[in-house]
């Protein structure tokens, strides 16, 4: 997870006492060492939902943050809202210069219920991507638009389900492939399986490095394959 200031945490003080139901708002970060997201909960102390790939809880810390009307136009549009997080250290502006304003970065809102914190699958959740913001001295607004196939650019970006997508030691592979330490055997290339992601996690673990692999696996695990023509 990419953790919040110590500055950006006391904001989570002036939240109200928790309400029956809980926004949660994660926003993804691209670093050197993979993709990381800030989590943030509207409520007074972090809440823990849900688990990773590791088994490791996901915690969502305290942030002041508001949600727009879900609205799409007359024309059948895809469905935005607008997410106003706090901003009244302005230390969020020095994050937005440094992640070029979250443009085009993915989103996913989730509402839930208090007393379901203890099933990851309660809830309603919304996948999105962001495609601006605006920043005033006390706060930051990002619109959020809901994720759209139909708008990626293909066949740059094609969906497989057994295939990985991601460039070998890219951002969103994020595989130090400049690791001298390496084997050999899994360089310069990547067979852009399941299988050969696991190998990589393996040599991680062996290296004692982070393990992200194969949480990095670039494939759409759950599209149907459908009968042989």
């Amino acid at each position: 997870m990419r953790p919040i200031s110590a500055n950006m945490s006391e904001q989570g003080h002036a939240l109200e006492s928790a309400q029956p139901f809980l926004w949660m708002v994660e926003i993804e970060v691209l670093k050197t060492t993979g993709a990381e997201r800030y989590r943030l909960c509207a409520n007074p102390v972090p809440v823990v939902f849900g688990t990773n790939t590791d088994g490791d809880d996901i915690t969502y810390e305290p942030f002041p943050f508001g949600l727009s009307e879900f609205e799409t136009d007359s024309e059948g549009g895809l469905p935005q809202t607008t997410i106003a997080v706090g901003n009244v250290t302005l230390e969020m502006v020095q994050v937005l210069h440094d992640n070029e304003a979250f443009t085009g970065r993915p989103a996913l809102i989730r509402l839930v219920q208090t007393l379901d914190l203890d099933d990851p699958s309660a809830g309603l959740e919304f996948n999105a991507t962001i495609i601006g913001c605006r920043v005033n001295e006390e706060s930051i607004a990002f619109s959020v638009a809901a994720a759209n196939l139909y708008e990626r650019f293909l066949p740059m970006h094609r969906y497989q389900a057994l295939r990985c997508r991601n460039k070998y030691g890219g951002d969103r592979c994020a595989f130090p492939t400049n690791n001298p330490a390496v084997d050999p055997s899994l360089l310069p290339d990547c067979a852009k399986t399941l299988e050969a992601c696991e190998l990589r996690g393996a040599e991680a673990d062996s290296l004692g490095l982070v393990v992200l692999w194969p949480r990095n696996f670039g494939a759409e695990r759950g599209l149907y394959k459908g009968p042989a023509a």
